[in-house]
């Protein structure tokens, strides 16, 4: 079983959308829990259809974001704690 953590998750993000992040003067190693992709010009609608995409075949899950707030989808905090949530929910199944 892999143990996917919101840490380990963060960390797939940010290494996905350091460059991004870095043309938009935003510093990966303070980048805010709340931070909103989205809001913040990272990514846009399709974009997060990627990254979810990404971090799906990334940790080799399927993803059901009908729980997640849809706000939260795109802040980087909430969306990775829901990921460690999810997966670790599965899991046990």
């Amino acid at each position: 079983m892999r143990q996917i953590s919101a840490a380990l998750v963060r960390q797939f993000l940010m290494q996905r959308y350091a460059t991004t992040l870095s043309s938009a003067g935003v510093l990966v190693e303070s980048l805010a829990d709340d931070y909103d992709l989205l809001e913040g010009g990272i990514i846009d609608s399709i974009g997060i259809l990627e990254m979810t995409s990404a971090v799906e075949s990334a940790f080799e899950i399927q993803l059901d974001l009908e729980n997640l707030d849809a706000e939260s989808l795109t802040k980087v905090g909430p969306f990775c704690r829901y990921v460690e949530r999810f997966a670790q929910a599965q899991f046990k199944q």
